[in-house]
């Protein structure tokens, strides 16, 4: 997501990786609140200096399901004013949601794991 104020509504869906690609691709997120997926100076490389953005003011809703990912199901760096609601989340390999350096995050009735 690089742009403010963005509903993800997954209606009553399921969102996750084809399985092929699951294997293929080891570095996944299905939704990725930041334009980059380390923060400057950080990970196995800068990704360049130039057009950072972090998401603000986003909301990801259910019902519906986030499944499968090689990595994370939501990921973001220094977002702010998420809200993540009605969701569950199921058959990730790092983690469900990870936010570093985010602000006003609010997570409300959402069911993390099986891993």
């Amino acid at each position: 997501i690089e742009c403010d104020d963005v509903i993800i509504n997954l209606n009553a869906f399921d969102f996750k990786m084809d399985k092929r690609f699951y294997l293929q691709q080891r570095f996944f997120s299905l939704i990725e609140l930041s334009s980059k997926m380390f923060e400057p100076l950080q990970g196995p490389s800068t990704w360049g200096w130039d057009n950072e953005y972090y998401a603000e003011d986003v909301e990801i809703k259910g019902p519906g399901l986030l499944d499968l990912t090689s990595h994370h199901a939501i990921h973001g760096n220094k977002a702010n004013n998420i809200y993540i609601h009605d969701l569950d989340i199921s058959h990730f390999d790092v983690a469900g949601i990870a936010c570093n350096g985010c602000t006003f995050v609010n997570i409300e009735s959402v069911s993390i794991g099986p891993q």
